[in-house]
């Protein structure tokens, strides 16, 4: 693209966790199946991102990937008749732990951009491997029980809630609370960790 400016048929989308249709006006898209918008992942693992592309003509276009605004692949997709739809992967290496932003954008061959998708998931370590078998115990507690809060409003609220559970002997009883807390309020994001250390949250809102 080397900073042209965006056309007029330029198309982004921001995904959240749903399912997409092509569009109805025949225009090419791009959507990513995983990660997910806001999705907790383990880090270390050997990631590949899915996405397709929709209403792909003959002229095919030219896929450009990126993490954190950092090019990592750049391809031209095979011709394909119009209205086709193409499957691909890109993998993900070598990723901290944390937030990431995946970007994937298309562009033709006048070097404009005909659609774009943005992604934001989060890698973290404490997250058990989902290929280690489980531990075998005799009968589950409590403590093998984690539960999670999603809070965007309402800081009394959730001292008043928070401090019930305590109270009560949930929050000791509980293997552990996990607090996802929209757009970082800050006075949402004090309380929960007072209750808790893992607290979560994107600077911008996710879902509804």
């Amino acid at each position: 693209a080397d900073g042209q400016p965006l056309g007029i048929s330029t198309s982004s989308t921001f995904q959240f966790a749903r399912n997409f249709q092509p569009s109805m006006f025949q225009q090419t898209e791009v959507f990513v199946h995983f990660p997910m918008e806001g999705q907790l992942l383990r880090h270390n693992l050997d990631l590949q991102a899915r996405f397709s592309i929709t209403n792909l003509g003959p002229a095919g276009c030219t896929v450009v990937t990126s993490i954190d605004g950092e090019l990592i692949s750049e391809r031209r997709t095979i011709p394909l008749p119009d209205s086709a739809e193409a499957m691909l992967t890109s993998p993900l290496f070598s990723l901290d732990e944390g937030q990431h932003l995946l970007e994937i954008s298309l562009y033709d061959d006048a070097g404009d951009v005909v659609s774009d998708c943005r992604v934001l998931f989060e890698l973290a370590s404490w997250l058990p491997d989902p290929s280690s078998p489980p531990t075998p115990s005799s009968s589950p507690t409590l403590a093998d029980i984690s539960f999670g809060m999603l809070v965007s409003a309402g800081p009394r609220t959730l001292a008043r809630t928070l401090s019930s559970y305590k109270h009560a002997g949930l929050l000791q009883k509980l293997g552990q609370l996990l607090i996802f807390v929209q757009e970082r309020d800050p006075e949402l994001w004090e309380i929960a960790q007072y209750f808790t250390p893992h607290v979560y949250g994107f600077h911008g809102k996710i879902g509804k």
